[in-house]
């Protein structure tokens, strides 16, 4: 069994910042519980909690990093030799609230065909994956739903 794209990623990312001094600025909710752990008990990398990147410094390399921390006066800049940007993700479902059952991480609960809890509403990609929200995952969840929604329409 081979390792997904993330799986991949947080391999490559934990085997650089074992050699690495790594800083990592965290906002909110946006950081897999899972990689925030292993963030914050690995020895090289620093955690600024409730930050965000401003700017990257340098000229023809990465020289620093501006980063703006919540409740600080100002911004700060730090020298680093790198930048590592992994993008987060929250579940953009505000619309189906209180028409469609949400997990308590407002998610969109489907079945195995895709399905929400209304019937002929289907349900694909980031905000029904919390699991392995990627390219592959929503392509596979829209794959099974048009399967569904075809045979249903053959009936």
């Amino acid at each position: 069994m081979s390792a997904g794209p993330r799986q991949l990623l947080e391999d490559r990312f934990a085997q650089l910042s074992s050699d690495l001094e790594t800083l990592f600025a965290e906002s909110r909710e946006q950081t897999r519980r899972e990689f925030a752990e292993q963030l914050h008990t690995h020895h090289c990398i620093t955690v600024f909690p409730e930050s965000r990147l401003l700017r990257i410094i340098g000229h023809d390399r990465v020289e620093a990093v501006e980063i703006e921390r919540a409740q600080a006066i100002k911004p700060f800049q730090m020298a680093v030799q790198g930048v590592l940007i992994r993008i987060g993700f929250e579940p953009n479902t505000d619309l189906a609230r209180g028409q469609l059952d949400l997990d308590n991480r407002d998610f969109v609960i489907v079945n195995s065909q895709q399905e929400t809890s209304v019937a002929n509403v289907f349900a694909i990609g980031d905000v029904a994956n919390p699991l392995a929200p990627t390219i592959a995952g929503a392509v596979g969840g829209g794959a099974t739903a048009a399967k569904v929604i075809a045979s249903r329409l053959q009936k």
